[in-house]
């Protein structure tokens, strides 16, 4: 889990969970110690204050913006637009978004940017994030493969030995 704060006047730029294998060639710094390729499946992002105290009509920014949520263009040059393209999702409840598809390719619609927090916040906006990423761990391989000998060895007749 990461922790961000965001201050008055600070924003992060719109960017991409996953790890783009046509930007990063080296597979070998993608690629588990099992073959598995490593990347984000998914992220769960935790709002843990608002910049606003209280809820009023009055917004101190701090939203999270998918400039391509219905099918846009990814906003090049324009990395903290925050406007209407997209989705915004105001700082208040969780949010699971996933950076790859269900069959491993990319998703290009999970760009996202942390809005910049407005002059009238009255306190810093709090976040934190949480990766799902879409390798198994070590002991689910160790059990798969345990699985794998025990049904080989089951799989053989007495015949079968010479």
């Amino acid at each position: 889990m990461q922790v961000l704060r965001y201050n008055v006047n600070e924003h992060y730029d719109a960017h991409r969970d996953y790890w783009d294998p046509r930007e990063f060639p080296e597979r070998w710094r993608w690629t588990s110690q099992d073959g598995f390729w490593m990347n984000r499946f998914a992220t769960v992002l935790w709002y843990l204050q608002s910049p606003n105290k209280a809820k009023s009509n009055v917004t101190s920014g701090g939203d999270t913006w998918f400039p391509c949520a219905h099918g846009g263009a990814v906003p090049h040059g324009e990395w903290e637009a925050c406007d209407s393209r997209g989705l915004k999702v105001p700082p208040t409840n969780p949010v699971l978004f996933y950076s790859l598809q269900a069959d491993g390719s990319l998703d290009e619609y999970s760009w996202h940017c942390g809005c910049r927090v407005n002059d009238n916040a009255k306190q810093p906006k709090y976040a934190a994030n949480t990766w799902i990423w879409n390798i198994p761990s070590s002991s689910t391989i160790k059990a798969w493969r345990k699985s794998q000998h025990s049904d080989e060895d089951d799989n053989k007749s007495d015949g079968d030995e010479l």
